[in-house]
């Protein structure tokens, strides 16, 4: 059975339920949500801190993903999201969340800011989810996550205060039409992206502390 068919189905069951309910007490519990958030084992810590505070606020989150619903996509203009299965915070909220976990759990910097700022912050990274979804396709089902971050040094005001501006991609094969493999293969592929990032701002940093 598609999964179109599926939650036609569910729909419709619903309706014919509510419309039941003022002559039928229901003994049936309503559907159950289910609460997801990204997840993977924490990187050591490597070598010396850089010198400095890095900031990572929350990143903001593209339109169509800036919601607590987990995503599909069926088509190039389509997106639907899971019936009872979403995500735990706002997108931009977990991914930043573990990014600032990863970068302070490194050891590259004296310290890394996140949710709240108590010290005076010397970088800034920045960022935007552009895609956190599952792509349903001929031959199976991915998941997909599209970031793109800015560096910038707080201790410049000129042109050359943007140290890094990139876009990483990565997908990760999932189970079609499952939340929980969806939320595994989502956090494999932040995995990626984190060591790729770290590696990137931890050089970019450097480079700009040795000018």
């Amino acid at each position: 059975m598609s999964r179109r068919l599926r939650a036609t189905r569910a729909v419709l069951a619903v309706v014919a339920l509510a419309g039941a309910a003022g002559c039928v007490r229901l003994s049936q519990p309503a559907p159950q949500v289910r609460d997801y958030t990204l997840f993977y084992p924490a990187p050591e810590e490597t070598g010396e801190p850089l010198p400095v505070v890095l900031q990572i606020p929350p990143f903001a989150v593209g339109a169509a993903y800036d919601t607590h619903g987990m995503m599909y996509r069926e088509a190039e203009h389509r997106l639907s999201r899971y019936s009872f299965d979403r995500w735990a915070a706002n997108p931009g909220n977990l991914v930043a969340d573990v990014l600032a976990r990863d970068f302070a759990g490194s050891g590259a910097f004296n310290a890394v800011q996140h949710a709240r700022a108590l010290l005076p912050s010397d970088y800034r990274l920045a960022g935007e989810i552009e895609a956190i979804e599952e792509v349903v396709g001929a031959d199976g089902c991915s998941a997909n996550l599209e970031i793109r971050v800015l560096l910038v040094s707080l201790r410049r005001s000129d042109a050359d205060a943007v140290l890094l501006r990139r876009a990483y991609t990565e997908r990760e094969p999932a189970t079609c039409d499952d939340a929980a493999a969806l939320a595994r293969a989502l956090s494999a592929a932040l995995q990626r992206v984190s060591a790729a990032l770290r590696a990137d701002v931890t050089a970019a940093v450097a480079a700009d502390l040795a000018r």
